[in-house]
Parts: C-alpha cells; structure tokens; sequence
C-alpha cells in the first residue's frame, strides 16, 4: 500500500481495508477453517490482503487464498462478517477493517506462491477460534 493512502486514511480518521478469504470444509466431526501463519510473526491468520483495482472485494480475496495458502474453491460473493486488527507498519501502527469472505475449499495445491513462507493447518472450530490474536475474528469462526 501507497505511504501517500496511508497518510489520507490516517488523516481521514479512518482504518485502512483489507479483504480475506475464510477458507473451510465440513467434516463428519463439524467444520474445520484452514488457517495460515503470518511470515513475519507466525501468528495463525486468514489469507487476506489489500484490495485490487479492477478487481471485485470477494475476487481479490478469491487471490490471496491462492497465492497465500494455496488453495481453491466457491467462495461467496457477500462478506459474511469483518474484524478489526492493529498492523504494524514500520513506522507506525495502523486500524485495520477486514471485510471476509466464505471460501468452500475443493482443491489443496501441493504447492503455491508463498509455500515458502507460510504454513496451513486446519483447525475445529472452537480451536480455530482460540487460535486467532483477534477478538472479533474469533467471534466470527465461533458462529460461521
């Protein structure tokens, strides 16, 4: 992201926009949510990212699914919740709002763009609730 879109949004009192994919399957024991680590803090997150020009919200997230944790599937065209988070941008620490949306996974490529750098592990439910550092996405796993 421009340092320039940054400083509007900053100025602006607004959080900056990401968009993610939350990727998932049903399983005879519930559903499970395939969650990956981030690169820096390895942290487990969503595969998400900024929006893209030309580009419609759920197809930039539809993206990052693939490149960040390989994989494909029926992802939905309306957002099925946000969360907020706080990222660290050298040198600053800026809002974030995530608009998320649903990704039926079909097809787990053996390998993919940041295979490299990232991790995926599928995870229950709730222990994919507990597993996240943000309260609102948390509550979002808990009841999707």
């Amino acid at each position: 992201m421009k340092p320039e879109t940054i400083r509007k949004a900053l100025a602006k009192g607004r959080p900056l926009r990401q968009i993610a994919a939350l990727p998932y399957r049903d399983r005879p024991g519930g559903r499970e949510f395939l969650l990956i680590t981030s690169r820096r803090t390895r942290r487990l997150i969503l595969p998400k990212g900024w929006p893209m020009r030309r580009r419609k919200d759920w197809q930039a997230a539809e993206i990052e699914a693939l490149e960040e944790a390989g994989i494909t599937g029926h992802i939905g065209r309306a957002a099925c919740g946000s969360f907020r988070y706080v990222k660290e941008m050298e040198p600053l620490f800026v809002p974030v709002t995530v608009a998320v949306y649903p990704l039926l996974v079909l097809d787990l490529h053996p390998d993919w763009k940041e295979r490299a750098s990232r991790r995926r592990i599928w995870l229950p439910r709730g222990v994919a609730a507990g597993a996240v550092t943000e309260p609102d996405l948390a509550r979002l796993l808990a009841r999707f």
